[in-house]
């Protein structure tokens, strides 16, 4: 992650299915931003996104909206 990014938005509206892997990339992305002092959401989850999400138990930490 570039140095000075204070929030990243991510719209997920096209996407259908999130793997493993893309959650573990999500999570790190969460951590490495909040370390820097700066954030993290997703908006527009599909519903099967939003319950990859919600299992995880990384929907509230995403702000999903």
């Amino acid at each position: 992650m570039e140095q000075g990014c204070q929030a990243l938005v991510i719209d997920l509206a096209s996407v259908d299915y999130l793997s493993s892997p893309g959650l573990r990339l999500l999570e790190k992305l969460k951590a490495d931003l909040t370390a820097q002092g700066g954030s993290l959401s997703v908006r527009n989850p599909t519903d099967p996104v939003r319950l990859a999400l919600d299992l995880a138990g990384m929907l509230q930490l995403m702000e999903a909206k």
